[in-house]
């Protein structure tokens, strides 16, 4: 891990997401920000079952703008959340999105940066 913010492997993965991509018919569609720098995102959920929302995630996928960290760190949390359910995909720590982002420190400025995706998931698991 290292304490340089923008290392390669992290800008390569803001510049080339994973899941990233509008889903026209998805089953839930939420939309996040960060009021304290202007990173957004917005969330497409599809369920493996479309009338129970508390089954398994089919395919998330997203679309956003912002700074490298809250991109990448969205990259991952979608590739983490394939599979589970919204109460299993929320629950990422930030200890995990740090490795996942192979920085050491983050700075308390960033911090609402790389939680964005998981408030987001934390927000859709309310709504439903």
């Amino acid at each position: 891990m290292t304490d340089d913010l923008f290392h390669q492997e992290l800008i390569d993965v803001a510049r080339n997401p994973s899941y990233y991509g509008a889903i026209k018919n998805a089953d839930l569609v939420l939309h996040e920000t960060n009021a304290s720098c202007g990173d957004q995102l917005t969330l497409y959920i599809i369920f493996n079952d479309s009338k129970n929302p508390l089954s398994p995630i089919k395919v998330l996928q997203w679309t956003g703008e912002g700074c490298i960290i809250s991109q990448a760190t969205m990259s991952y949390v979608a590739e983490y959340a394939q599979g589970k359910t919204l109460a299993e995909a929320q629950n990422v720590t930030v200890q995990r999105l740090q490795e996942w982002l192979g920085i050491e420190n983050i700075a308390l400025g960033r911090v609402k940066c790389v939680l964005l995706g998981t408030t987001a998931l934390k927000k859709a698991a309310k709504v439903l």
